[in-house]
């Protein structure tokens, strides 16, 4: 009896407390970031979102930094010339106009008489190397080695534009959908403060509810600033990669989704290197160091010259005296201090660093093929699991949030799911674009496009 006196006595009590108004939490608005426009560029892409192909296409035309590899080409495609034209007949015309005055029986004290003797002399004159041993033609063979070695260098810069094209591209729209998750987030963490806002207002929440969701609401803010802005340097850094102004205006699209990749990672090396330029350029200096061998041991064989001319000469016309000449010079160096030794020791050396080399590039092919494939296959099965992720965290919110709204749980849970939701948007985000990158780095790896 008297402990039912005393249950009597405590309820006016606790009536009491659950008709106290709750308590209104000092709170400090939240400002929204504000989207950061970029100006001053006029854009020539036109207003199509632009693919990646898109893009490697347009830096492959304005990137200048090709350009070096093209200039370094056209350089030694200019030594082939000059080497080739030792082995084809020069021509060469001569014409000159004679006139002076001749002093005659001029003595110590007195001068004679000047004459004054003037004349004409023209002659065309035809050389051609007919034998030297090969040695000239080692040159060349060496220099059109090295062209080859020249071309697939400018393949494999216009490999590497399109490659770094192509990752500033994945970056920039990974970024892009980076913000789109932020965004999302802020309206998720913005609903969920009004929820917690409404149960507050009708007596059953709490005050710290709201301080922590408006807390949430700011960090919302201050990771979609920073997402826009990151955002906006990978869209310069995708601007500077394709070769043009980094205040262009640029829209991309998404590629279409890759099938999972099939094939056998051997098959990636085989094709590898058979067509990665690195492997390639290799082989053409081993070509070019063997040919600069064999012309160091011909330097000091003996060439035979054929020449022929025909000349005129006289005081009124070149045709009062008329003549032909025909010659054949055989040349044959006998001693040369050493130059052709030491030659011949470089060229062994450049063809031991060339064989050298050449293992290396093969090595490095092999390894960035496997490394490639390996991120490839690693970055498929990430988005199949972040894509899992996604849904389950999904539904986590929409629990805790049914549960916070019904008053069986705790606003923590609520901030807690939302934050995992957004953590595995995040991992599905760059998930898809590790397997464009990947790809992207594979066809690099191979040689291909």
């Amino acid at each position: 009896m008297k402990k039912f006196s005393l249950l009597l006595m405590a309820m006016p009590v606790l009536s009491v407390a659950q008709q106290t108004p709750p308590i209104e939490p000092k709170l400090t608005t939240v400002p929204l970031p504000k989207v950061v426009e970029i100006t001053g560029s006029q854009s020539d892409l036109g207003a199509k979102p632009l693919t990646a192909d898109e893009v490697a296409d347009i830096a492959l035309k304005l990137q200048p930094s090709l350009r070096i590899a093209r200039a370094a080409l056209l350089a030694i495609q200019g030594q082939v010339l000059v080497a080739s034209a030792a082995m084809r007949p020069t021509i060469a015309l001569n014409s000159t106009y004679t006139s002076y005055t001749q002093s005659v029986g001029s003595t110590a004290t007195s001068t004679g008489i000047g004459a004054t003797v003037s004349g004409y002399t023209a002659s065309a004159n035809v050389r051609q190397l007919l034998f030297d041993f090969g040695y000239t033609r080692s040159l060349v063979r060496q220099l059109k080695a090295q062209e080859k070695a020249a071309k697939t260098a400018v393949t494999r810069a216009q490999l590497d534009i399109i490659l770094q094209a192509k990752q500033a591209f994945y970056t920039y729209n990974a970024a892009d959908h980076l913000v789109a998750v932020q965004e999302s987030n802020l309206a998720s963490r913005q609903g969920q403060l009004q929820l917690a806002e409404a149960r507050l207002k009708s007596g059953l929440g709490q005050p710290a509810d709201v301080v922590t969701a408006q807390t949430a609401v700011g960090d919302a803010s201050q990771v979609l600033a920073q997402a826009r802005a990151t955002a906006l340097v990978a869209r310069t850094d995708l601007a500077l990669a394709m070769g043009i102004d980094a205040r262009t205006p640029i829209t991309v699209q998404d590629d279409p989704p890759l099938p999972v990749e099939t094939r056998d990672l051997n098959l990636f090396v085989t094709t590898g290197l058979q067509n990665r330029p690195e492997v390639i350029q290799a082989q053409a200096v081993v070509e070019a160091a063997g040919a600069g061998k064999d012309a160091a041991r011909r330097l000091n064989s003996p060439s035979l010259v054929l020449g022929a001319g025909v000349g005129g000469r006289g005081s009124s016309s070149i045709w009062d005296s008329e003549g032909t000449n025909l010659s054949l010079t055989l040349s044959f160096p006998m001693v040369d201090g050493g130059v052709s030794a030491g030659q011949r020791k470089q060229a062994e050396a450049s063809i031991e660093s060339a064989n050298a080399a050449f293992r290396s590039a093969t090595l490095s092919a092999v390894r960035d093929i496997t490394a490639s494939y390996i991120n490839l296959k690693a970055a498929e099965q990430r988005v199949e699991i972040a894509t899992s992720q996604v849904s389950n965290a999904q539904e986590a919110v929409r629990l805790a949030e049914g549960r916070f709204a019904a008053g069986v749980t705790t606003f923590l849970e609520v901030t807690t799911a939302q934050a995992a939701y957004v953590a595995a948007k995040t991992a599905e985000v760059n998930a898809k674009a590790a397997v464009q990158g990947a790809k992207a780095s594979l066809q690099r790896a191979v040689g291909a496009r």
